[in-house]
C-alpha cells in the first residue's frame, strides 16, 4: 500500500519538476550575472538554487518517511476490541484445559457457537462427532 494516492503522487512529481525548473533557471541567471559582474544578482541566483535544491531534498525525505510509515502501519499489530479481549480472557481463564486435543475440540465448538450466533444454519456447520478422551472402553 502506498502512502499517496495517484493524485498525491502527481502533485509530488509536479513539485519536484517545479524545483528542478527553478534550479535550472537559477543556474542560467547565475551565468548571466557572473558574465555581467553583478554580485547581487549572482548571490540571488545562488540563493534561489540552494532553496530549490533544499526543497527537493525535503520533498524526497518526506516522501520516503511517509512510505516507511505506511509500510509500518501495514505490519503493526492491531489493537484488540473490547469483545476480543473479553473472549480471550474467558478462553484463558475458564475454557482452556491445557490438553491440546481438548483445546482443539473446544476451539472448534467455540467457533461453531460464534457462527451460529451470527446466524449460520446449524445443519451446515461441520459435525463434531469425535470427542477427545478415552480410546479404550470403560470397564464396568
Amino acid at each position: 500500500m502506498s502512502a499517496f494516492s495517484q493524485k498525491g503522487l502527481e502533485a509530488l512529481n509536479q513539485a519536484w519538476t517545479d524545483n528542478e525548473s527553478a534550479k535550472y533557471d537559477a543556474e542560467r541567471r547565475a551565468g548571466i550575472a557572473e558574465s555581467q559582474g553583478d554580485q547581487y544578482a549572482l548571490a540571488q541566483a545562488y540563493q534561489d538554487y540552494a532553496n530549490a535544491d533544499q526543497a527537493q531534498q525535503n520533498l524526497m525525505a518526506a516522501y520516503e518517511r511517509a512510505e516507511k510509515q505506511a509500510a509500518q502501519a501495514q505490519t503493526a499489530p492491531k489493537p484488540m476490541s473490547e469483545g476480543e479481549e473479553l473472549q480471550r480472557h474467558i478462553w484463558e481463564t475458564s475454557v482452556k484445559t491445557g490438553n491440546p486435543q481438548w483445546d482443539t475440540y473446544l476451539t472448534q465448538r467455540w467457533k461453531q457457537g460464534e457462527a451460529f450466533a451470527r446466524g449460520a444454519d446449524p445443519n451446515h456447520l461441520p459435525t463434531m462427532d469425535h470427542v477427545p478422551g478415552r480410546t479404550t472402553p470403560r470397564r464396568r
